[in-house]
């Protein structure tokens, strides 16, 4: 180990020499088979909370927000203003249609803008996640960095291995450092795979998290044109007769945002278990 074949790529750098020199002077009595044990449990740790931070719920929870977001509009279909024909005609008006559509208009747009808060809340979460990932990515970086001084001040400290004739067994006092350094070497690889996931778990989410920080954009421009189409843009109801195709262009591409957003995210959430399963088998080898 001493000649650095422990080092199994990677890209890390190499370890620095004072460092190194630092850990050979505090050896003093430990015990071999705890040596490292300081980077050995922070690296343990920072893994926890790598996998704690990508199964976060916010993806899931964004997704329900958007069937609610469906549900409201659901409700609004401006084929609604015309009235029946035939005798069902006679009790029936485009006023009252109008009437009635408004009403539904006004509960949905205040359904939509306050589920529209809770997307932006949820968009934020994703993005502050990614900003979380970036600082644990740093730490496993660091930690493996301190690792490798460690394997290598080891290996510096390791004798030989006793050579033996055959069949003769020569007690070797150094076995539990070189089975010590073996799981650091062991717990440094694991750092270093963890790596490229967590750069692939925030990238697995970027068109989600686009998509979803357009979506108020997407309400706020649906709830002010079907304002202004049903004659609500004033402090009193205008004499307007709105236009069935103008409303059903603007809420089908507020259901198009929501569609692409809701893919996105069902993208996102498939990609991220995939890379949750990986993290957790490199989890369990440290």
């Amino acid at each position: 180990m001493a000649d650095g074949g422990y080092r199994l790529g990677g890209g890390a750098p190499e370890p620095d020499r004072a460092r190194i020199e630092a850990i050979a002077a505090t050896w003093g009595d430990q015990d071999d088979g705890a040596f490292g044990a300081a980077p050995h449990g922070a690296l343990s740790s920072t893994l926890d909370r790598t996998l704690s931070e990508t199964r976060n719920g916010d993806l899931t929870e964004a997704s329900a927000l958007i069937a609610h977001l469906r549900n409201a509009l659901d409700g609004l279909a401006p084929a609604s203003l015309e009235p029946r024909r035939g005798l069902a005609g006679l009790f029936d008006s485009r006023k009252r249609r109008l009437k009635a559509l408004r009403a539904r208009y006004l509960a949905a747009s205040r359904t939509l803008n306050e589920t529209g808060i809770e997307l932006t809340d949820r968009a934020d979460r994703v993005e502050r996640r990614s900003r979380v990932l970036e600082d644990v990515w740093a730490d496993i970086r660091n930690v493996v960095t301190d690792l490798d001084a460690h394997v290598v001040a080891g290996a510096d400290r390791c004798p030989p291995v006793p050579a033996a004739d055959e069949g003769e067994a020569i007690p070797d006092s150094a076995a539990p450092l070189r089975q010590r350094l073996s799981q650091l070497s062991s717990a440094r690889q694991a750092g270093i795979r963890t790596l490229p996931l967590i750069r692939m778990a925030q990238n697995a989410e970027v068109s989600a998290l686009a998509c979803l920080q357009r979506l108020p954009q997407a309400i706020g421009d649906w709830r002010d044109d079907w304002k202004d189409a049903l004659g609500l843009m004033g402090k009193r109801p205008r004499k307007v007769r709105p236009d069935p195709v103008r409303l059903a262009r603007t809420r089908d591409a507020l259901l198009a945002a929501l569609d692409q957003a809701d893919a996105a995210i069902a993208a996102a959430r498939t990609r991220r278990a995939e890379i949750e399963a990986r993290m957790d088998a490199v989890r369990k080898a440290v």
